[in-house]
């Protein structure tokens, strides 16, 4: 109730007490002990404790992890590369090596996860210094491709946007172009 009320501070607080208490009971539930810590994470998240959430996420991508709980640790990659405009851009080889991960993680075929997952790896590739282009490019059109099959238009425009990104280089201005247009389409579509 405290977070769908927006009191993101109590919700952290009443998350964090659950929590621990899910760690006290022997044998541990993994799989709730994976969904009460990526709630924590989007309550962190949703206050502003981004570093924080993303230990929290870092958290609930281990029990998702040792519960063999695929689409939940994705989710729980997704938020730990998530966050603040203060670490947009940097080379976040941690978050890069779970959603390659969460990848690997996912039932085969196509699915609105895998494609956010491809979208945010593409967004992290870019500015990893290990990277190619061809890994940046590849990574954003799958998700495009997979969100398009789907005709999910939230992971559509998540993808544009990375595959918008990926193009950032000189001489691509006219690919970016065109991409810029869908997404504002799509914007327009949906009001």
């Amino acid at each position: 109730q405290a977070t769908d009320r927006v009191a993101f501070h109590e919700a952290a607080r009443l998350l964090q007490r659950a929590v621990a208490l899910r760690r006290q009971v022997e044998p541990v539930d993994q799989a709730e002990l994976g969904r009460l810590e990526e709630a924590l994470a989007t309550a962190e998240s949703g206050a502003g404790r981004w570093q924080a959430a993303r230990a929290s996420f870092g958290r609930a991508a281990e029990a998702a992890r040792a519960a063999d709980a695929g689409p939940a640790f994705a989710r729980a990659a997704l938020g730990h590369s998530g966050g603040t405009w203060e670490q947009y851009g940097r080379d976040d080889e941690a978050s890069r090596a779970l959603l390659e991960e969460a990848l690997g993680r996912l039932p085969a075929g196509d699915s609105v996860l895998r494609s956010q997952v491809l979208a945010r790896l593409a967004v992290l590739l870019y500015y990893s210094r290990t990277a190619s282009w061809e890994e940046v490019l590849d990574a954003a059109d799958e998700a495009v491709t997979i969100a398009r099959r789907l005709h999910d238009a939230d992971a559509l425009i998540a993808a544009l946007a990375a595959a918008q990104d990926a193009r950032w280089q000189p001489g691509r201005q006219h690919d970016r172009l065109r991409i810029i247009d869908e997404l504002i389409a799509l914007a327009e579509e949906r009001g």
